[in-house]
């Protein structure tokens, strides 16, 4: 006898009540520590790929790694520590490798030297979410893909007192996303993309850095929507036939130049509001190419744009001078420019350029 075949309908419905039956027979397993092992790295390695390991308030010492799928979640940013045990090698603190979550932990005390981060990110596409990463000798965290494909999304953390920088992208599988983070007070810079590696860097909020955010060494980066401001020198410095296209940031208050470009690197300027900065607003120099459009660019300065030895597109911007009605707001010196529908106050200065005007 030929049964009939099921409608779409009833096949469906049996799929679904595959899927429930295997979600209630395989849950995710949990893992409480220090409940249930007495080594953090041991309940880390005997936990199922997948699993929940919930970490209880306390300082835990050592040099942990994370790999998988799992996910490390802490009680309390504020009260659940990991912290390099002063022991060994300069490790680091925590290296992660793989899609799993890492979330809810202060991290420090890392000692620098090789790859001595406080956290490192080696392979996979990990979530770091909601922690402290503090007061470490070196790097903060540091996402390092020479090798192997890194997705890593690193949201909602407070990096702060490290002494390289806060945040670095090294190599060319690096592709993450840098977000809503709060990142101060690191020695050398904020975030740096290095070597190729391509961060997608939005919403941050970077403040009383050495700089800002650097990209170098032939690295990409699309930085929007950041709040640069208040770093002792650079807000974003674009370097070494690198890219960037730098889009809708609030770049104030740095203490030499809000966008420096330089060293034969590209940049797509578009859409900022960059005033106030102790030196120029923006300067692209040493054969820097780009384009400057739609900018609210202002400060006390009499020079707040400056363009030397560039190639370059300027339009659609309002350059605004605070100072010296005998100088210029906009000095260009040796460069390639096509320039109009700008709005300059104390006007520009053309040294050695060839200047192609812009019709409406």
């Amino acid at each position: 006898m030929n049964r009939k075949a099921k409608s779409p309908f009833v096949l469906a419905v049996c799929i679904l009540l595959v899927l429930v039956v295997a979600g209630e027979a395989f849950p995710q397993s949990v893992v409480r520590f220090p409940q249930d092992f007495d080594d953090l790295q041991q309940a880390i390695d005997a936990s199922d790929k997948g699993a929940l390991i919930r970490v209880a308030a306390g300082t835990y010492y050592g040099n942990f790694r994370l790999t998988g799928n799992r996910n490390l979640i802490g009680e309390n940013p504020q009260t659940t520590i990991l912290a390099d045990d002063g022991e060994g090698s300069p490790d680091a603190v925590i290296t992660i490798s793989g899609d799993g979550t890492f979330s809810g932990f202060t991290v420090t005390g890392a000692r620098g030297g090789g790859l001595g981060h406080a956290v490192i990110i080696a392979r996979g596409s990990p979530r770091i979410t909601n922690n402290i990463i503090r007061d470490n000798s070196f790097t903060g965290l540091g996402i390092h893909s020479e090798s192997y494909p890194t997705l890593a999304m690193i949201k909602n953390n407070k990096i702060y007192g490290n002494g390289g920088a806060g945040i670095a992208n090294y190599g060319q599988y690096s592709k993450s996303i840098i977000e809503n983070n709060e990142i101060y007070s690191n020695t050398n810079v904020g975030i740096v993309s290095i070597y190729f590696a391509s961060p997608v860097i939005r919403g941050n909020n970077l403040h009383h850095n050495g700089v800002g955010i650097v990209v170098r060494d032939d690295a990409q980066a699309l930085i929007t929507k950041n709040n640069i401001n208040l770093n002792a020198t650079v807000g974003i410095q674009v370097t070494s036939s690198s890219v960037a296209r730098i889009v809708k940031n609030s770049i104030i208050m740095n203490g030499t130049v809000g966008v420096n470009v330089d060293r034969q690197a590209i940049a797509e300027v578009y859409k900022n509001t960059i005033s106030d900065n102790g030196a120029e607003g923006i300067y692209f120099k040493g054969g820097a190419e780009g384009v400057v459009d739609s900018n609210e660019i202002s400060g006390l300065l009499p020079t707040i744009a400056r363009f030397d030895k560039s190639r370059i597109r300027i339009s659609n911007n309002n350059f605004y001078s605070m100072e010296s009605p005998k100088e210029n707001s906009v000095v260009l010196t040796k460069s390639k420019a096509l320039m109009g529908n700008n709005a300059i106050t104390r006007g520009a200065e053309i040294k050695g350029s060839i200047v192609i005007p812009l019709t409406k």
